[in-house]
């Protein structure tokens, strides 16, 4: 764990992409608070789980706001990985920008598998 922290730490102070989840999503760090979890610009497999888009990840002091939950319950899961990584806050809520399914399905996920009573909007 400690060398996964200093990883991200490493990545925030130089600016980079930080591969994660067997390289499928790249965590980019956009401010000091808010990530993009950017997957494959490629069509949707059973390696990717729905995570061919690009996700938003917002820390705040009263939890992580996700945007985006992705489309399978597994893809969820591997976010949730990434957020894991990345936070201590638990995600408190999610915010849902489309209707196509790799945005939305995981909203299950984040209701069901997580203890942060997750709303979706």
């Amino acid at each position: 764990m400690k060398i996964a922290a200093f990883a991200l730490a490493l990545a925030f102070i130089l600016g980079v992409s930080l591969p994660v989840s067997a390289d499928i999503l790249q965590v980019q760090n956009v401010t000091e608070e808010i990530w993009d979890l950017v997957g494959p610009p490629e069509q949707r497999n059973s390696e990717y789980l729905g995570n061919n888009a690009t996700f938003g990840l917002i820390v705040t002091t009263d939890g992580a706001v996700l945007i985006d939950p992705n489309g399978s319950e597994r893809g969820a899961s591997m976010i949730d990985d990434v957020v894991q990584a990345l936070t201590d806050q638990p995600v408190r809520s999610s915010i849902n920008t489309g209707g196509q399914d790799h945005r939305c399905l995981g909203s299950v996920y984040w209701r069901v598998m997580t203890e942060s009573g997750v709303l979706g909007i």
